[in-house]
């Protein structure tokens, strides 16, 4: 999968995110279903779907990992607030991926008289972020283990994004050819992503931990 690049420019953080990329962790979402964006003029409501990660193999620093050391590299989060941060993730009294499981509902419902309808319950914690941005965290079923996978996503409405192009607004029209989303995140935005995920599971929590700890030391 390809990863979004996080920078700093003109005194801020920027994350790139690609648009048009079949590989890409970032789509594009309307009334909660992905749209083909090189076919479908943007709406400002759509949502940049964004499944970001903060390590890649190696334990390289990316996305909101590298994110929140170029904050505090640049000032705009303090050691102090990293400090009470790495407290209130040591202090998790519950991880997301113990507490909840995914469930079956039968029910006495029929499909063409003679297939049984069987629902299932995934659940999700949400978290709100800053102008219109949200997390969501939902379980999923591991695919060569047992137990359950915490998947976090970032949302961020079109309206809040701005092109790599000369065009500057995504809105009113459709994505070039290998288009790239351009945003800012706040250090609210950042901190709430962090806090997120250091309640989905232990390793999580860990890893989140260690995180703060390399960017203070460095």
């Amino acid at each position: 999968m390809v990863e979004s690049e996080v920078g700093w420019e003109d005194g801020k953080i920027v994350c790139e995110l690609p648009i048009t990329l079949p590989t890409s962790k970032v789509r594009v979402k309307r009334n909660e279903e992905p749209i083909a964006v090189r076919q479908n003029n943007l709406k400002e409501d759509d949502l940049l779907e964004w499944q970001i990660s903060y390590y890649k193999e190696g334990k390289i620093l990316i996305e909101v990992g590298k994110m929140l050391e170029l904050a505090y590299q640049h000032g705009i989060i303090s050691k102090e607030e990293l400090e009470k941060l790495e407290d209130y993730v040591d202090k998790v009294p519950n991880v997301f991926d113990e507490d909840f499981e995914i469930t079956k509902e039968e029910t006495d419902k029929k499909f063409l008289g003679e297939f049984k309808i069987i629902f299932r319950h995934v659940p999700i914690i949400r978290k709100e972020l800053y102008n219109g941005c949200f997390i969501e965290a939902e379980l999923k079923h591991k695919q060569r283990a047992v137990g359950y996978q915490p998947m976090l996503y970032i949302f961020i409405p079109v309206q809040n994004v701005v092109s790599d192009n000369s065009l500057g607004s995504l809105i009113g029209r459709p994505a070039e050819s290998k288009e790239i989303a351009r945003w800012f995140p706040t250090k609210n935005d950042m901190i709430g992503t962090i806090k997120t995920f250091a309640v989905l599971s232990h390793k999580h929590r860990d890893d989140i931990i260690e995180i703060i700890k390399r960017i203070t030391k460095s």
